[in-house]
């Protein structure tokens, strides 16, 4: 590589600013920007991340007021355990198709 190519590919990852003046190009790189890059992404992520806590906070509430009005009976036990025994019946059916797909020529 040569430096012109890696100096292209530091403008083009957004590493270094290019500018052509006339027909001179121009590179530099501002220790800031790095600087002013991360605290925008800072800001950025932490709303993310402040209405990530709100969503959490208000889908525990729902789960709670669910639970809450949730009525344990036979039926329900029933149904959890075929739904157990049915996930355990694609597991095993899961693994089998993997032997066969190994031994497929």
């Amino acid at each position: 590589n040569t430096v012109k190519d890696i100096v292209e590919e530091l403008v083009a990852d957004n590493l270094v600013n290019g500018e052509r003046l006339g027909n001179t190009m121009f590179y530099w790189k501002f220790a800031t920007d790095d600087k002013h890059k991360v605290k925008k992404e800072i800001l950025v992520l932490s709303s993310e991340y402040d209405v990530l806590l709100e969503n959490i906070a208000s889908i525990e509430d729902e789960i709670k007021l669910l639970l809450e009005d949730r009525v344990e009976n036979e039926q329900r036990q029933m149904k959890l355990r075929q739904l157990g025994d049915l996930t355990e019946q694609i597991k095993v059916k899961e693994t089998t198709i993997e032997e066969m797909k190994q031994n497929d020529p």
